[in-house]
């Protein structure tokens, strides 16, 4: 290949490089707005952490209605794919009597189980034991929390969510994607809050 060549090569991909960082700082800038946007409406903190003026984390804490709550982002590899996640975690006032709980939304993992002949728990709602996966190492408390019928609205009314975990002292909501609605992400806090209070109430009544 002759210099002229290589020339090109080396510059079509700083091109890609280049455009590759512009497209990456402009939906990091349109998040970070979004989310100071939202800190500054709800009285939290919008934490940005930058290396050579590039985004590399960005979070929002604080205390919303009484408890130390976080917005944030993570990543996970799927092979050579990486997909973003979108979190929403509070803190429990009170200690976790009872272990570990998790919902998920029914999928191809469930529906393995099913096949294997494994029986998953079931919280009594017909609506809910349809559309989504219970594991907890407590289900009576399970079927207490979820008893809630403006609860189970709050749940039935998100867009999304790929699981919600309440594990030691936190309650935490996760989606796919960047989640840059001011409106959707209060109802993600709305949701975990009331998902904390609703869970501390069922565990006092054990």
């Amino acid at each position: 290949m002759s210099n002229g060549e290589l020339a090109i090569v080396f510059g079509a991909i700083a091109l890609l490089i280049g455009a590759a960082i512009l497209i990456g700082g402009y939906y990091s800038g349109q998040q970070e707005a979004a989310w100071t946007r939202f800190a500054d409406q709800h009285g939290l903190t919008c934490d940005v952490r930058r290396f050579l003026g590039m985004i590399m984390t960005l979070t929002v804490s604080g205390n919303y209605r009484g408890r130390a709550t976080t917005l944030g982002t993570f990543t996970r590899h799927y092979g050579r794919v990486v997909i973003a996640y979108t979190y929403v975690e509070t803190a429990l006032q009170s200690a976790n009597p009872v272990g570990d709980l998790k919902i998920a939304p029914q999928g191809v993992v469930s529906t393995l189980r099913h096949w294997l002949g494994f029986n998953d728990m079931l919280i009594g709602d017909p609506a809910s034991d349809e559309r989504f996966f219970f594991r907890s190492s407590d289900e009576s408390i399970c079927r207490r929390l979820f008893a809630s019928l403006a609860l189970r609205q709050q749940r039935s009314a998100l867009r999304k969510f790929d699981q919600i975990e309440i594990k030691k002292q936190t309650v935490k909501i996760q989606q796919s994607g960047v989640e840059k609605d001011t409106d959707y992400l209060k109802q993600l806090f709305d949701f975990v809050t009331a998902l904390a209070d609703e869970f501390e109430r069922a565990s006092k009544a054990s």
